[in-house]
């Protein structure tokens, strides 16, 4: 009876050697196949997505070998299915590879299978299409950045012809790309596969000027971190590192993009929309104070006192307190409700 290890090698050889996973699966133990699956699986992909790339030694392959099974070995153990060690994801290593991945497969063994640990035979990478992706970065190395979209974790290979650069043009490391920073990624995805870049772009505004343009959106990634945050308070044996919240710079743009939000809401909506951003700036002074004030009055009684005061103008034939006071009372029409505003002046006599 063959232990896992040796069914996971022998798997692993016959998809090196171009089986598919099922055809591999035959030659092994049932009892195993729910588990080489996803480990195979995952495997082929990538190795699909990096065919073309040079080859290590054979040396260099028996090694990375090696350490692909010891960590696949050492995540089962520990129950997360092969999880990454501390510190290998920033601060997303605080939470579980669950919360984010549907295969959890060591991150130091991403390098490696990229590199050509398990190559396919024949020559082709199959079917590819191309791929653009827009997120937040949260994490990055010398060959690959980890970006979090709104559907999910994306972990992209940058083989070294991609062209990394800023929005100017300007060249840049991998390595040199922050998380909390945005990039939009443009390349080719096989079948079901993994992204491998042609080019990633990174984005002058930021994530703050993300969360800013894109509110949405930025509240839908602060709404999945928060999800993965629970899910590792419910479940920290899977978590790497104790969690202390949203890191902040996802905090600080997040509270900006609800800031403007209530202002193009003041903008739009009235008075009550605008007593909410008074409401919002009293409680986060920090947010509030380098952003730019909207176009409202304080209180209701400055409302109703402006409205009046235009109301007069009117009345004594200034067509420019006319044109202002049919404006308010468009926006605010609860404010002037007792009040018929006149859009010209009153005719001479």
């Amino acid at each position: 009876m063959i232990r896992y290890e040796e069914a996971l090698a022998r798997c692993m050889d016959a998809v090196r050697g171009g089986a598919e996973v099922e055809a591999a699966l035959a030659a092994v133990p049932e009892r195993y196949h729910e588990q080489l699956r996803r480990e195979l699986a995952f495997a082929a992909r990538l190795a699909r997505a990096a065919a073309g790339a040079p080859g290590p030694s054979d040396a260099a392959e028996r090694l990375a070998a090696a350490r692909l099974m010891a960590q696949l070995q050492a995540g089962r153990a520990a129950g997360a299915g092969g999880a990454p060690p501390a510190g290998g994801r920033g601060f997303f290593a605080a939470f579980p590879r669950f919360a984010f991945l549907p295969l959890a497969v060591a991150v130091g063994g991403l390098a490696l299978l990229a590199l050509g640990v398990i190559r396919p035979a024949g020559g082709g990478p199959g079917t590819a299409e191309a791929a653009t992706l827009e997120g937040v970065v949260v994490d990055s190395s010398m060959d690959s950045i980890t970006v979090q979209t709104l559907d999910s974790l994306e972990e992209v290979i940058v083989p070294a012809g991609a062209v990394v650069a800023n929005q100017d043009g300007s060249r840049l490391d991998v390595a040199a790309i922050q998380a909390g920073e945005v990039v939009v990624v443009k390349g080719m995805r096989a079948q079901k596969g993994k992204l491998v870049a042609k080019s990633v772009e990174r984005l002058v505004e930021g994530l703050q000027g993300w969360c800013r343009d894109r509110p949405l959106r930025c509240r839908e990634l602060e709404r999945k971190l928060r999800q993965a945050e629970q899910q590792c308070r419910q479940a920290p044996q899977a978590c790497a590192a104790p969690v202390d919240g949203l890191p902040p710079v996802i905090k600080r743009a997040v509270d900006i993009a609800q800031l403007e939000d209530l202002k193009q809401r003041c903008r739009s909506a009235g008075q009550a929309a605008c007593q909410d951003v008074v409401s919002y700036c009293r409680q986060n002074l920090d947010v509030c104070a380098d952003s730019k004030p909207p176009a409202f009055p304080d209180r209701p009684d400055d409302l109703r006192e402006r409205v009046r005061i235009l109301e007069q103008g009117c009345r004594d034939r200034d067509t420019l307190a006319c044109r202002q006071l049919a404006q308010a009372c468009a926006r605010l029409p609860g404010v002037c409700d007792a009040i018929l505003p006149a859009t010209e002046p009153p005719a001479r006599p």
